[in-house]
């Protein structure tokens, strides 16, 4: 497995070294970087994940360096490590984009928090391009299916409508839909239909629906545990060829 690359930017060598060592350690590939200048060098030529740093870099504007930084690479979430007393820097760098910090505190052995730190921020960022992937594909999902000569509506198990396109909007059986999220009222259907078993919940719709449309309905499984059913009604319907 590809080990996760995490940049130290830290003008102390030995302070370096040792969360380096402590990086390492826990699985992942460390570089340092003791300046802005080997800082840049090494996000250009490394695919780095995360970025610690510490609030003070000599002969640098630490709070105009973090605004470049998360300018230039918006994705590498970064961690701030500071010392006692430093709240207002730690505010500051907060709206900079910084993502957490950590207190350089010997005596607590802060060293044994970057590794948990690491990991947590991580796992935060990849949850958060999942989610961006999965309403991006939402989104182009959505747009093919309102453009596309096909009634297309989904429920889920009591059968409440969860989304449809606008092709049913223009499906006599279905224009309802614009008034009503229930399949029930929009199907005319028995109020306790959905204490049925789901192949006579099938039969029951495609009973309702016109003849002169071909309908495909059918139920699947759902992993989205944001939904709090665990099954989902696809209904489909196109114009029967002459």
């Amino acid at each position: 497995m590809k080990k996760t690359n995490i940049l130290i930017v830290e003008d102390d060598n030995n302070v370096a070294n040792l969360e380096k060592i402590v990086l390492s350690d826990a699985g992942y590939n460390v570089s340092i970087a003791e300046n802005p200048e080997k800082m840049w060098s090494i996000l250009k030529e490394e695919e780095i994940s995360l970025i610690f740093m510490d609030y003070k870099i000599p002969e640098s504007d630490i709070m105009e360096l973090l605004s470049i930084l998360v300018y230039t690479y918006p994705g590498i979430p970064i961690v701030m490590i500071t010392g006692y007393g430093e709240e207002s820097t730690v505010i500051e760098a907060f709206k900079r984009g910084v993502k957490d910090y950590i207190v350089k505190d010997y005596k607590a052995d802060y060293l044994l928090q970057l590794p948990k730190v690491a990991s947590e921020l991580l796992q935060k960022t990849e949850d958060a391009k999942h989610d961006i992937l999965k309403a991006r594909n939402c989104v182009i999902f959505k747009t093919i299916m309102d453009r596309c000569d096909m009634s297309l509506v989904v429920s889920n198990e009591n059968l409440e409508v969860l989304w449809y396109n606008k092709k049913c909007e223009e499906t006599p059986k279905l224009k309802k839909i614009k008034n009503s999220k229930s399949l029930v009222s929009i199907l005319n259907l028995e109020e306790n239909i959905i204490n049925n078993d789901k192949s006579e919940i099938v039969s029951k719709i495609e009973d309702n629906l016109s003849d002169k449309i071909s309908w495909k309905i059918f139920w699947i499984d759902n992993e989205d545990s944001k939904i709090i059913k665990k099954s989902l009604l696809i209904i489909m319907g196109m114009k029967k060829l002459k």
